[in-house]
């Protein structure tokens, strides 16, 4: 909810908010650009890894847990509980889906990707250039509320 309220209110014509809000998609264009770049996994891909997930679900809740990758003899204790501390992105000690097909994931592909996501965001970030470059306030791009509201529920921390 915080980021949806940054989202709609980085606008131009508030000098701070133009400043935090360019520091912070530099740094996030910086750190993505190779990701975006890299291709997202197929329906099928997807589809095989998850089925792969289930198999591992020995009780069935759809999330994997320490107990689930040793019961499964997949992995030792250890070895599993390392897993867990590497790829459980939100600490809730289980691996969903989506930490699941991160893990997962060959190098060159990525899991996941939000073209309406990038899209809001590339479009912000130029809008608030041009206002730069023109020294003048450029119309910026809104998105209407709802719109952008189910962008950013879609969006997960892991």
């Amino acid at each position: 909810e915080a980021r949806l309220e940054l989202y709609l209110h980085w606008h131009v014509g508030n000098w701070s908010n133009e400043q935090a809000f360019v520091r912070t998609v530099k740094r996030w264009r910086r750190d993505c650009k190779e990701q975006w770049q890299m291709r997202v996994l197929t329906a099928q891909e997807r589809w095989n890894l998850q089925a792969d997930m289930r198999a591992m679900d020995s009780d069935g809740d759809r999330m994997l847990s320490v107990d689930d990758l040793v019961d499964g003899g997949a992995l030792e204790r250890r070895a599993a509980e390392e897993l867990m501390a590497r790829h459980d992105i939100n600490g809730d000690r289980l691996l969903n889906v989506n930490e699941f097909l991160a893990m997962m994931c060959p190098a060159d592909v990525r899991s996941k990707g939000d073209s309406d996501f990038e899209d809001m965001l590339r479009a912000k970030f130029e809008c608030i250039v041009q206002s730069w470059k023109s020294g003048e306030e450029a119309p910026a791009r809104r998105e209407a509320p709802g719109k952008a509201r189910r962008v950013f529920e879609r969006i997960d921390d892991d």
